[in-house]
């Protein structure tokens, strides 16, 4: 798994506890983190965020010929 700066992992470990920040993106990942206490450690949940787009010309004429 690769690591993307700014994100959070916490420890799975409820003795632990242990939160970590990424400073540095690795630059390539096989396994999932591991803790100092030897448990695995998980990104934080975040909530999907949404926007609204405008209804442009060119996104209504793509859409439409999709819907085909």
């Amino acid at each position: 798994m690769i690591m993307q700066k700014g994100r959070a992992y916490h420890c799975q470990n409820p003795r632990c506890g242990a939160q970590v920040r990424v400073e540095k993106e690795s630059m390539d990942g096989f396994s999932t983190p591991v803790c100092c206490c030897g448990a695995q450690m998980v990104r934080k949940y975040e909530p999907p965020a949404f926007k609204k787009t405008k209804a442009t010309p060119e996104l209504v004429a793509a859409l439409s010929r999709k819907e085909k």
